[in-house]
């Protein structure tokens, strides 16, 4: 079942309302109840002090005497009936004498003149005062009854801690009557609430937390200590005061929160049940204007003429009702355009897409050309040459991107040939015409090594300037005399190994980088291979390729670990090849794979 948003809000304000009401109410009522409380303890604490200075130093020493007297007539087995007792729940009472011990103490001097005192706190109690004289037991419920319903003397029993049971030594009230048919003679013991054994174990006042009801009314007891000249407890004064009309105050004011509450309630269901109107007519007619625009009647309109949020969303609404209407009127004629610009550009997409397709086969093939252009100026590719005691393996994978490693090998047949091994920076037609300059640079400079090296530097100088483009350029020559190696230049440290050993050779020179400078600082490395040893000289590319091949997320951290990787202490150099050619990432590979194999052999 579906509910309005006026219903939601109207019981969403009437119970916001309802809690704050009750809440507020609540707190005033507990706030009232516990000041008034704490006021009535207050002044019952301080006419019960008042009222013990009825009992001066004759009176008290009165209340020895009595109390001696009542510990003497105790028989000797009252310690069992105390222990007993002291098991019973608070407020028991129990006759510790017999009924003739009892009126043999009540018909004392002393318990007579002690219980007239307690009658004159009561008297003094009264709304009306009567003339003081031999005064009788009252009734509490007598027309204008003292407001002290009892007044009493209480004692320790001996013994006994006072927790567990004290004796009444005197009361006000302690004939039978008609009102309380067992009285309440010399010698009744009482089990106290707690708050009744502050007087005896730490001699303060002692009162209770709260009233109490029971068949003989409702009453607050407030109890003091009465001290001897040297301190002692020697009894305690309690006093029960009527407070029904205290508790007659509350209840009435208990009554008038209820009414201000259900007053309050009457009020918010008024106010919620006009805020829900207000609020629901508008709300229906924009409702019925979103059925009607869901139906697609885009004609019509939701009438709200309020100035208010309302009136700006009827308004808004009404706006692109309308807009929405001359829209779908003229959709078709705008799927109709649509249709045809989108025809037309499809038709171009396909004469463009044709075009790219032919570009790319014709660049496919040039980019065919130029790499067999390259393998042409790089001799002895993927196969092996012996110069003097060395035997070279040249192993080298194109990148379809054209990349820029290169080698060659001068002069051919002469004592101290060299072998130049480099690399151009990037990848695109530049690179591969910087790279065959490069070449043909080497084959016909005259000159030794340092003078094809500086003659490479200038080209490279000379080509950035033209291009205005920073190549970057790495190339070392190695020169074979008899069963030694000069290395000179830079570009990936060579590895000197065998299958048992693996050294890397340190060529790194920081300001051998061609295309730099016009100066060149050659510093020449010499090397001596054993027997059997391999010079392994390789390009950035190679060293990617095994990466990928031996999948590692970060570089080799020794050449031991590139080594290992290439597998080239136990496979030929072909294989390898093959290996690189049967991964799926080979073709896409950005950069040429290049390494030779340097081998001293015995000739």
């Amino acid at each position: 079942m579906r509910i309005s948003f006026a219903v939601k809000l109207g019981v969403l304000m009437i119970v916001l309302m309802t809690a704050l009401v009750g809440s507020i109410l609540i707190y005033f009522y507990q706030y009232s109840v516990a000041t008034l409380n704490n006021d009535l303890k207050q002044a019952i604490g301080d006419v019960t002090r008042t009222a013990s200075f009825v009992f001066k130093e004759e009176e008290r020493e009165q209340i020895m005497q009595l109390r001696n007297k009542l510990n003497s007539t105790l028989s000797d087995d009252f310690a069992l009936k105390v222990r007993s007792f002291s098991q019973l729940e608070e407020g028991s009472t129990e006759l510790l004498l017999s009924q003739e011990q009892s009126k043999a103490l009540e018909g004392t001097l002393d318990f007579q003149y002690l219980v007239q005192l307690l009658r004159r706190i009561q008297e003094g109690s009264r709304n009306r005062v009567n003339a003081l004289g031999l005064l009788p037991q009252t009734n509490i419920l007598a027309t204008n009854a003292s407001r002290a319903a009892w007044a009493y003397l209480l004692v320790r029993v001996p013994n006994t801690q006072a927790k567990d049971a004290l004796m009444f030594l005197a009361d006000s009230n302690y004939q039978k009557d008609d009102f309380s048919t067992e009285g309440n003679p010399i010698g009744n013991m009482y089990r106290p609430p707690a708050f009744f054994t502050a007087p005896f174990t730490q001699g303060v006042m002692g009162i209770a937390d709260n009233w109490y009801t029971d068949e003989f009314g409702t009453v607050m007891t407030a109890l003091v200590p009465i001290k001897a000249e040297n301190g002692e407890v020697i009894a305690v004064l309690g006093i029960d005061y009527d407070v029904a009309s205290f508790q007659n105050r509350i209840e009435k004011q208990k009554q008038i929160s209820w009414s201000v509450f259900g007053v309050s309630l009457i009020v918010a269901l008024t106010i919620a049940l006009v805020i829900a109107g207000w609020i629901s007519l508008p709300l229906s007619k924009l409702r019925s204007g979103a059925e009607q625009l869901s139906r697609q009647d885009f004609a019509y309109r939701v009438r709200i003429k309020s100035h208010d949020e309302f009136g700006v969303l009827a308004n808004t609404f009404n706006q692109v009702s309308e807009k929405l209407g001359q829209f779908t009127s003229n959709l078709e004629a705008i799927v109709d355009e649509r249709t045809a610009q989108l025809t037309k550009a499809n038709e171009k997409v396909i004469e463009l897409n044709k075009r790219l397709s032919e570009e790319n086969e014709y660049l496919g093939a040039e980019v065919d050309n130029l790499l067999e252009l390259r393998k042409k100026y790089m001799p002895y590719i993927n196969s092996r040459v012996k110069i003097g005691e060395f035997e070279l393996s040249l192993n080298y994978l194109p990148s379809r991107n054209i990349a820029g490693d290169f080698w060659q090998i001068l002069p051919q047949g002469q004592l101290q040939p060299a072998l130049y091994f480099g690399q151009v920076s990037g990848g695109g037609l530049e690179t591969a015409s910087l790279t065959l300059q490069l070449q043909s640079l080497l084959q016909y400079q005259i000159g030794d090594t340092q003078d094809k090296l500086a003659a490479s530097n200038h080209m490279v100088l000379q080509q950035s300037k033209i291009l205005n483009c920073d190549f970057l350029v790495k190339m070392l020559a190695i020169e074979f005399d008899n069963h030694n190696l000069k290395i000179v230049g830079q570009c990936q440290d060579p590895i000197l190994f065998n299958k048992k050993r693996c050294t890397e050779i340190s060529i790194t020179q920081d300001n051998f980088v061609l295309g730099l400078n016009h100066h060149l600082d050659l510093k020449a490395i010499d090397c001596t291979p054993q027997l059997d040893d391999v010079l392994l000289v390789y390009s950035s590319g190679f060293r990617q390729a095994l990466l990928k091949l031996s999948n590692h997320k970060q570089d080799f951290a020794t050449c031991s670990d590139l080594i290992a990787a290439s597998g080239l202490q136990q496979h030929s150099s072909q294989e390898l090849l093959e290996k690189f050619r049967s991964e799926i990432w080979f073709n896409d590979f950005p950069s040429d794979i290049s390494f030779i194999q340097i081998k001293r052999i015995n000739v």
